[in-house]
């Protein structure tokens, strides 16, 4: 109502899907309206004074030009003069421009790519996790360290005591054999023969045994972890990738990747994209064909956003992941309005109040309460919130290692068989030689 006491129309105002901003049947009654603009619409046509009256665009999305120059969607609204303006944040691009006008930007989005979160791989390297790389190279040099070290007090020790005593000395081979199989022996937690003799030896050979001690009681309790914790390995994470699999990809209809897919060069990614795009605009559809896994999608982030927050309100659980690399960023995203409407000013000054004092971004966050869970990264390192059973496949690694030791040591085993039968036959070769006169 007006100063003069006359009543103002209500303000009509045009609505798309655009997800989490606003979301409703298409078809059908009720509605039911829901979104971040609904709250935004009320602010606005209460500044205003006015009432409000929705428009639904017949179809869903921000604007696309036909082959005879027409208009559908949001920009088929405003030209046809059927609303005062779009209550929807739309993408802002070049030719919408030229035949509307934008408000203040609503939130700034990007392009990025969304697909079925993989399944979980048994991680047969399992058993080397508990330990990074640097810890096992010092490892290894301590083992090769303490070999010298010990061999090198036991042959001192042996020196000394064969000078003493004036007693043959035991071989170096025979020192190497025995330092360094003890030392092996320590490492793995296995029983010696050799026990060391003599303070020098016993300082180095009890350090070694407590430094194994501490190791590998770290490392047992780490490796039950580290076997549970499965490998998930990506099927993409850019758009290169992506084009070289064969899975299909959804493209909304209209969408800024969609006009430049049609202006793209041969042979460029967005020209090879095409064998692989799905192009329509039932986003309701979509969202259910990306929850399931049916085929990936590049869209603006928010619609990706309110992908993972309904899949996680349906499941409890992360069922899709987003690629790390974004394929287009920095665009706006507005209300649309009718060229020289003379509510632009007015309503650019009720956005600048509501992005200032934070009410948007409250409202965004409070739509979608789930969706930045699935975007931290401890949600693949526990995957579904879930521990994960040890399965066969994770023991594929240490039975190797085993069956190698074992293939190993029989081998060994034959060696030393055929070592002493050629050695017998050569000692009776040997006597029945020197029998003969």
């Amino acid at each position: 109502m007006t100063a003069a006491g006359t009543v103002l129309p209500c303000l009509r105002i045009g609505l798309v899907i655009y997800f989490p901003y606003m979301t409703f049947n298409i078809v059908g009654e009720p509605r039911d309206y829901s979104g971040v603009m609904m709250e935004v619409n009320s602010i606005i046509a209460a500044k205003l004074n006015r009432c409000i009256e929705y428009v639904i665009a017949e179809h869903p999305t921000g604007g696309v030009q036909t082959a005879n120059g027409s208009w559908i969607g949001a920009v088929g609204l405003l030209l046809d003069h059927d609303v005062d303006f779009v209550g929807v944040p739309t993408t802002v691009n070049d030719q919408r421009l030229k035949v509307v006008d934008y408000s203040v930007y609503v939130d700034m989005d990007k392009q990025v790519i969304i697909y079925k979160r993989p399944s979980l791989e048994a991680n047969i390297a399992g058993f080397v996790k508990p330990f990074n790389k640097t810890v096992w190279a010092l490892v290894a040099a301590a083992l090769v360290l303490v070999c010298v070290a010990t061999w090198f007090v036991y042959r001192s020790q042996d020196v000394l005591q064969a000078m003493k005593s004036r007693k043959t000395r035991d071989s170096n081979s025979n020192a190497w054999s025995t330092s360094c199989l003890w030392s092996i022996y320590v490492s793995l937690s296995q029983s010696s023969p050799w026990w060391p003799e003599g303070g020098a030896l016993r300082v180095v050979a009890g350090t070694w045994m407590l430094m194994m001690l501490i190791l590998a009681t770290v490392y047992r309790s780490n490796l039950k972890a580290m076997l549970i914790i499965p490998k998930i390995r990506l099927p993409f994470n850019n758009m290169e990738e992506m084009l070289q699999t064969n899975i299909p990809c959804f493209v909304p209809l209209g969408s800024i990747l969609h006009l430049l897919m049609e202006k793209a060069p041969p042979k460029s990614q967005l020209d090879r994209l095409k064998k692989q795009a799905v192009i329509h605009l039932d986003p309701p559809q979509a969202v259910r064909d990306i929850i399931t896994g049916k085929y990936a999608a590049i869209t603006n982030n928010h619609n990706i956003n309110y992908v993972l927050n309904t899949a996680f309100e349906q499941t409890k659980s992360c069922q899709n992941y987003v690629a790390d690399e974004a394929y287009i960023t920095g665009f706006s995203a507005s209300l649309g309005i009718p060229k020289h409407s003379p509510l632009t000013s007015k309503i650019n000054r009720i956005l600048e109040s509501l992005q200032e004092s934070g009410v948007i971004r409250q409202l965004y966050h409070n739509i979608l309460p789930y969706a930045f869970i699935c975007l931290r990264p401890e949600s693949f390192r526990r995957p579904n919130n879930n521990l994960r059973p040890l399965e066969l496949e994770d023991f594929y690694g240490v039975l190797s290692i085993y069956a190698g030791g074992t293939i190993l040591a029989g081998l060994v085993l034959v060696l030393e068989f055929l070592t002493a039968t050629i050695g017998i036959s050569y000692r009776r070769d040997s006597k029945r030689c020197r029998s003969i006169p």
